[in-house]
């Protein structure tokens, strides 16, 4: 498999330029640029993205913590979560912790060692425990689904502010009739 300096020798070029040209800098002439990609693509060349993730000090991956995927309420708030990292260049690491602390604990530890450029923790409470090893290790995260006491990022629906709206809808097309059928 050929590496960067295979391709900075057949390009006659320095292995800066090559990564330059890679990362989309404006240094690098047409000219060049073009004999760079023509030579990674002869070779098949494909950057390193472990070797990129390094060197930028980011991975373009958010890790997306949810209790439950089997549930279809998470798991249309991973959909939507994952359309958005993907319109913004991100992957996702999704973690299911089955409602489990050890599991959140677990999870997040794996995350941290996985470089992720930040976590999404979608959990019905954040515990004390859970709290300080976000802290500690200094990774950005969100919590999300509820709010808590610490002073954290968080993103929460407006459930009355939400059952309000539907029902004004619902009034707004005639219906006169109007149930709700929830969940514990």
């Amino acid at each position: 498999m050929a590496n960067i300096d295979d391709v900075a020798k057949l390009a006659n070029v320095s292995i800066a330029t090559v990564s330059r040209v890679f990362n989309n800098s404006p240094y690098v002439s047409e000219k060049a640029k073009a004999n760079v990609l023509k030579v990674a693509k002869d070779l098949g060349y494909e950057p390193s993205i472990l070797a990129r993730s390094l060197a930028m000090k980011k991975t373009n991956t958010i890790g997306l913590i949810v209790p439950d995927i089997s549930n279809p309420y998470y798991g249309g708030v991973v959909r939507g979560i994952e359309d958005v990292c993907n319109l913004y260049k991100y992957n996702i690491i999704l973690c299911n912790t089955d409602n489990s602390k050890d599991k959140e604990i677990q999870y997040i530890n794996m995350l941290k060692s996985r470089w992720v450029d930040g976590i999404i923790f979608h959990s019905s409470y954040l515990s004390d425990e859970v709290y300080k090893i976000f802290v500690d290790s200094r990774i950005p995260f969100v919590l999300a689904g509820r709010g808590t006491k610490y002073d954290v990022p968080y993103v929460v629906i407006d459930n009355k502010k939400a059952a309000y709206d539907a029902t004004e809808y619902l009034i707004s097309m005639g219906h006169k009739n109007i149930g709700i059928i929830h969940g514990p």
